[in-house]
């Protein structure tokens, strides 16, 4: 019994309604908190069973006709589905009453009701739902649902569709009143969502969601209110507040928008709602914006920048004008900074600029711009290229390395390898390894924007030579961590020569102390200690002694031992003795008022002039040529150095004298070699050298006995002036055949692979394999195409195509 209705005949269908409508009743409309009674719903529930299982047939005015329980089944839902529409339609006159934040609070208090109430109702009529919706779909029948669908669709049907736009509308309202500040209840707004994502029911799978009523309904319109939003308050706040500001308001708005999506959005509106955003607040004055980008890089308004870009990141080709600016800017700030420099520089800027002020100028722009990409523009791959590219340009192309020096050009491949070479060689600058260690790190940074590196390898791969030779090395930890340095730029054929050149110092350096046994076995005792290299000629940049010379007697014994010994240890090889590379130490006790004396540090050549003067204080320009046999350059050069000095004085020489009679306060450290292994003048008194009459016919040279000095150890091997010069120009030669022989080598590898390929595609894909130790010009490509051509190696099959000969 149901509240004192009699239990319905299962074969009466008004009855069995009545009897189930009273439930139906319950189970919708009565505070659903109170409860339902378990007897309620079992009865209701054996009703809907008995009247489903009833004999499968009964008489009406026709006669008897067999009814099938299909539509025994089908007479209950469509009485309840009847009844919903009904409630429904009550439901939705009472709304009239309500608008805006009210209207929202009346849905939502009745569909929390009416979803609860339809659960329910699913289970009470779970009987029908297990027979008969399930044999009716199976027939095809897809309009039939179970209850809880029914339900739902019912919901849609005659309320939501009606009262859709003022809900969706007031709905909009509020969240356009929570971009005002104000507070809204959000959890209104997400139930709102939550009912149109339940409301779209798929066909054909029940169970399966289904966003067409959320996007049809709320998405679309959401979007729409959305742009409409911004729209009006970004062209307002933009005329008022200006770019800058700006900024961070269209930045403050894209964050709270991607926010409404965990609040109260479906995450499939994600994608559509920043576009939107973006498009409105970014897009449309995108223009705007990138016109300041230029004055917040002047200023270094980095966290301004970063905003910038994270808003125009997000805009297809946003970051390109960006880009631009970013090249233009970078390579202006470089240029003017080498600028800056050269107009500190006293004299012409190519052949005394500083080295290291030049490097660490390059390196300062670098930095900075490379910490700027980093924290404003998270190291985006377009920004870093542009940096890259304008780095590139004002480290090749500037001031220092576009104005010629005496004819040649210093580049940044020079003065960086001279760089590397203050730092490898010993010096107290250099007592810190860690901190020399992030100096290379730097140059580093440095070499791989060169665009000469094969030049690079030349000028480091001198200055190497002499700081092995001479041992001057900082220690070969050093020098090896600098080779893997640039193995890991270059790969390993770049550094090939590079690791021969140790290779050689360490097999000299077991040869020479097999060679001491070798003396001591044939009891000669050496003068000094003799230390000698035996270096491949091909791995060592080591221009040969082009002169006779005549060694020193003291010194012959040992270098004839030594010849004696190699060859008898190697067949077919030749020595070749460098001896402008060839140094050693004197003493010297020359001075009256001294009695420790001097050690002179000095080079073979000086050697085989000073020795002579143990026999006497004076000789002749002419009695000096014949005792060392030296050509006048190397006589000439090696003669200034002491008279500079103060070791010798000359006097004759077509009537003139120079540097002749007592000094007031004659310094023998007055020459000296600065950092790049030149030679530079110090503060000295006395008189000055007229080099053009040394070695003049007639000249006359005599010891200083009377010779002063504050320092016991005086360097005297510097470099000669013509010797620097030849080596340059022979440094320079060398790097235009060898490009020469690199570029034929490529295209005949290009040929080779692609057996015929036209001029354009040649000449790019030369460029693209050259680029990595120089960039060729396309005249130079040109060159070596028409050699190979001549040579057979290369066919040209017409103007445009050429065809490899195997």
């Amino acid at each position: 019994m149901t509240q004192g209705l009699p239990f319905p005949a299962a074969n009466d269908i008004d009855e069995t309604w009545n009897f189930i409508k009273y439930g139906v009743d319950k189970i919708l409309i009565q505070d659903i908190n109170q409860g339902i009674e378990p007897s309620l719903y079992m009865n209701v529930y054996t009703a809907i069973h008995n009247f489903c299982v009833q004999p499968n047939s009964s008489h009406t005015n026709a006669g008897t006709v067999s009814r099938g329980a299909a539509l025994i089944g089908a007479d209950i839902y469509n009485h309840l589905a009847e009844y919903l529409t009904a409630h429904l339609t009550e439901t939705l006159n009472n709304s009239t009453i309500y608008n805006d934040e009210n209207l929202v609070d009346y849905y939502i208090r009745k569909w929390d009701r009416y979803v609860i109430g339809s659960r329910y109702l699913n289970n009470i009529f779970s009987y029908l739902n297990r027979h008969w919706v399930k044999r009716e779909r199976e027939e095809g029948h897809r309009h039939i649902h179970d209850i809880n669908t029914l339900c739902l669709i019912r919901w849609k049907e005659d309320l939501f569709n009606p009262i859709h736009s003022r809900l969706i509308g007031a709905v909009l309202d509020l969240i356009n009143k929570q971009r005002d500040g104000e507070t809204v209840p959000t959890q209104h707004i997400r139930a709102v969502v939550q009912s149109c994502v339940a409301l779209g029911l798929d066909e054909n799978n029940t169970k399966k969601t289904n966003l067409t009523v959320y996007r049809s309904f709320f998405e679309a319109q959401f979007i729409e209110s959305t742009a409409a939003y911004y729209s009006k308050e970004s062209s307002e706040f933009l005329q008022t507040m200006g770019v800058v500001e700006y900024l961070k308001k269209a930045s403050d708005r894209l964050r709270e928008e991607s926010g409404r999506i965990t609040m109260y959005l479906r995450p499939e509106s994600e994608e559509i709602l920043r576009s939107t955003c973006v498009q409105v607040l970014v897009s449309s004055h995108s223009e705007e914006i990138q016109e300041q980008f230029f004055p917040l890089l002047k200023g270094d308004r980095e966290s301004d920048l970063k905003l910038m870009f994270y808003l125009l990141e997000s805009v297809p080709g946003g970051l390109i004008p960006l880009q631009k600016n970013l090249f233009s800017y970078v390579k202006e700030q470089g240029l003017a900074a080498v600028d800056a420099l050269v107009a500190g520089s006293k004299e012409a800027p190519a052949s005394s600029i500083d080295t290291q002020a030049y490097i660490d100028t390059l390196q300062r722009i670098h930095s900075k711009y490379t910490n700027l990409v980093q924290a404003a523009f998270n190291s985006h791959s377009d920004m870093q290229k542009s940096l890259d590219d304008a780095c590139r340009y004002y480290i090749n192309n500037n001031s220092v390395t576009n104005k010629p020096a005496k004819g040649r050009a210093i580049k940044t491949p020079d003065l960086l390898a001279r760089y590397c070479d203050t730092l490898l060689r010993k010096s107290s600058k250099n007592a810190d390894g860690a901190s020399n260690d992030a100096y290379l790190d730097g140059a580093m940074t440095i070499f791989q924007y060169v665009d000469e590196k094969d030049a690079f390898e030349k000028a480091y791969s001198r200055t190497l030579a002499r700081r092995l030779v001479h041992g001057t090395s900082l220690s070969q930890d050093a020098e090896t961590n600098m080779i893997t340095k640039l193995k890991g730029i270059c790969g390993s054929d770049y550094t090939n020569k590079l690791q021969r050149m140790f290779q050689d110092m360490s097999v000299s350096t077991e040869m020479h102390d097999q060679f001491k046994e070798y003396l001591d076995n044939a009891d000669v005792k050496p003068v000094g200690d003799f230390t000698p290299y035996v270096l491949a000629e091909s791995f060592w940049p080591l221009p040969p002694f082009n002169s006779q010379f005549n060694l020193p007697p003291e010194l012959t014994v040992i270098k004839d031992k030594f010849t004696s010994y190699y060859n008898g240890k190697h067949t077919g090889r030749k020595l070749q003795w460098l001896w402008n590379f060839s140094k050693g130490e004197l003493k010297a006790n020359i001075s009256k008022s001294s009695k420790v004396g001097f050690t002179l540090m000095v080079s073979m050549v000086q050697m085989a002039i000073l020795l002579p003067f143990n026999d006497a204080l004076e000789y002749t320009i002419e009695q000096l040529k014949d005792i060392t046999l030296l050509d006048d350059d190397f006589l000439k050069g090696s003669l200034t150095i002491l008279l500079k000095a103060r070791i010798l004085f000359m006097s004759g020489g077509n009537g003139s004298s120079s540097g002749s009679g007592k000094p007031s306060s004659a310094d023998g450290d007055a020459m000296d070699v600065d950092e790049a292994g030149s030679a530079s003048k110090k503060k000295t008194s006395g008189a000055t050298i007229d080099e053009a009459l040394v070695a003049a016919p007639g000249t006359k040279y005599r010891l200083n006995t009377d010779f002063k000095s504050k320092k016991m150890r005086i360097n005297l091997n510097l470099p000669l002036k013509n010797d620097q010069k030849k080596e340059a120009e022979d440094t320079q030669k060398s790097l235009v055949d060898d490009r020469r022989m690199f570029l034929d080598a490529c295209i005949v590898r290009i040929m080779k692979a692609r057996q015929e390929l036209s001029h354009v595609h040649l000449i790019q894909e030369t460029i693209d394999q050259s680029s990595k130790r120089f960039v060729p010009s396309v005249t130079d490509i040109k060159k070596c195409i028409e050699s190979l051509i001549e040579r057979e190696y290369l066919q040209r099959v017409d103007e445009k195509t050429y065809r490899y000969l195997a």
